[in-house]
């Protein structure tokens, strides 16, 4: 039997092929149902003895029909799957790819561990692509190897990434330390809707200090390091400094730190004379 991925081409060879040869796939929704799409080529050769024609992102192993040519021919669709990550808001397995199967002979395996969907507890959506998001309700660790299995085959391992640290909140923005931040080039600055900036190893995500949040609190903040030196009114502040804008202060506000105290340098009001203000800035570059 002949395999293929979703979205990818395959050749049709025979006689009397057209860019208007209609190619029956056999496909699958969210919900598990079955039904069938026509599809024509991209591509036929001049003589009709030749065409590509690419896989639907939603179609499921089966018998293919080309209109017009008697019989059928069994198409394997092997599922890919590109991540794989951990919810923090619940037990849950959240996985990217393609293939997915709702209700179909569909199985997740987590570290050998196979996990048949019996229901609620897989649930398959479409995100960027027809059948490409994959929920299972299972408590899983990073590291640990994912694979998806349909009636087509088994898609390749991915591991669990570490993508979402425990000790950042919702992430609005974050910027990254220059080489001539001595220790801390390298390492990640973020905004999380807390009343500190965190400073983050950039390896493994963990929290090395905290930047008090300049103004307002808020979750509208936009980090962005200095590239060179500037002057803001009569105060000079050096490359490397961290600029901070709050839109949560009336009028928004730019800020610009020393990001090793967490001091103030100077800082610009964005809105104009009071009361005016603008009230939207959320990021900064």
């Amino acid at each position: 039997m002949s395999s293929a991925n979703p979205g990818q081409t395959i050749r049709l060879v025979g006689d009397g092929i057209t860019l208007s040869t209609q190619i029956i796939f056999p496909i699958i929704d969210v919900n598990g149902t079955v039904s069938n799409r026509v599809v024509r080529p991209d591509l036929a050769s001049v003589d009709g003895t030749l065409g590509e024609v690419r896989v639907p992102q939603d179609a499921v192993t089966g018998n293919l029909q080309v209109v017009g040519a008697a019989g059928s021919f069994a198409l394997q669709v092997v599922p890919t799957l590109a991540v794989a990550e951990v919810s923090t808001s619940a037990p849950q397995l959240r996985l990217l790819g393609g293939g997915f199967t709702e209700g179909s002979a569909l199985t997740v395996n987590v570290n050998g561990t196979p996990i048949a969907d019996t229901g609620s507890n897989v649930d398959v959506s479409s995100w960027f692509l027809s059948n490409d998001r994959l929920y299972v309700s299972t408590a899983v660790a990073v590291g640990q190897l994912v694979s998806v299995t349909t009636a087509g085959g088994t898609s390749a391992a991915v591991a669990i990434a570490l993508d979402d640290p425990a000790a950042v909140g919702t992430l609005y923005d974050l910027a990254i330390f220059p080489t001539s931040a001595g220790t801390d080039a390298g390492r990640l600055v973020v905004a999380d809707a807390t009343a500190t900036l965190k400073v983050l190893d950039a390896a493994t995500f963990a929290v090395v200090r905290t930047i008090a949040q300049p103004g307002a609190a808020t979750g509208q903040l936009g980090v962005a390091f200095l590239g060179a030196d500037v002057m803001v009114g009569a105060v000079a502040v050096p490359a490397g400094s961290l600029a901070v804008v709050n839109g949560a202060d009336a009028p928004d506000r730019l800020y610009y730190l020393n990001p090793a105290s967490g001091a103030v340098l100077a800082s610009v009001a964005l809105g104009g004379a009071a009361p005016t203000d603008e009230a939207g800035a959320f990021a900064v570059a």
